[in-house]
């Protein structure tokens, strides 16, 4: 069974460096563990052919897939089977650095009984007040995604994502419900549509909640009380 790590650039240069820092910091810890670059080949001309060729494997993502009128990562996000390396496969924001060695995060994921994991900030019923829940109405939510009136929907944050080969119905009803959401009738991000909307919504239909039982990413806090040695050992990833 294959194991790896997917990392993502596309539609701007910098995301391309951010990959490229993102893989340095992985191998630093994890020399062995495979990082695939799903990448929009228009940016390969940015970066120096040794330093592409320090990826393990490359797959080319077709313009059409993460550009509609502008960039929409979601577009991209949502149709993420199409583009899975590994029977397992770490999904990572790029726009991160690893802090320490991942083999313990991903032997936990890959044990772990469920075949999809992200943060799951809160989660919570049609009537519920729900943290996180920042991207549309519980009204709208509902009735968009045909949710029943008992259905609990998580609130997620994707920087990162673990998904299992058997998690490909889930996947394929992402990319399929991306296009039931009315762009404005939500809250945008970057002027698109947010994936995190459109994983939650999923979610809540198959009844998943996600979670796992702690934090793996820190989203940098300025009052952050713990030093940068303690951030270290409490957290596998540091979000820019």
């Amino acid at each position: 069974m294959s194991k790896g790590i997917l990392l993502s650039a596309f539609g701007r240069k910098g995301y391309l460096y951010a990959a490229y820092n993102m893989l340095v910091s992985i191998k630093r810890f994890n020399p062995n563990l495979h990082v695939s670059l799903a990448f929009d080949r228009d940016l390969q001309k940015y970066m120096q052919p040794d330093k592409i060729a320090r990826f393990d494997d490359l797959i080319e993502i077709p313009k059409e897939q993460f550009y509609t009128t502008r960039i929409d990562p979601a577009k991209y996000k949502t149709a993420i089977w199409r583009y899975l390396p590994y029977d397992e496969t770490l999904i990572l924001d790029v726009d991160a650095l690893v802090l320490k060695d991942l083999t313990p995060f991903i032997e936990y994921l890959s044990a772990k009984e469920g075949n999809i994991f992200t943060d799951v900030f809160g989660f919570g019923g049609k009537y519920d007040e729900i943290k996180y829940s920042i991207w549309a109405s519980n009204a709208y939510i509902w009735e968009t995604f045909g949710l029943s009136d008992d259905a609990v929907l998580p609130s997620i944050q994707s920087s990162f994502m673990y998904v299992k080969k058997d998690a490909l119905e889930v996947l394929k009803k992402v990319e399929e419900n991306y296009s039931l959401i009315d762009i404005n009738q939500i809250v945008k991000w970057g002027g698109t549509i947010p994936d995190e909307l459109v994983y939650s919504g999923t979610f809540a239909q198959f009844g998943i909640i996600p979670k796992i039982d702690f934090e793996p990413i820190f989203f940098g806090n300025y009052y952050a009380k713990e030093s940068y040695t303690e951030l270290s050992e409490k957290y596998y990833i540091l979000s820019l």
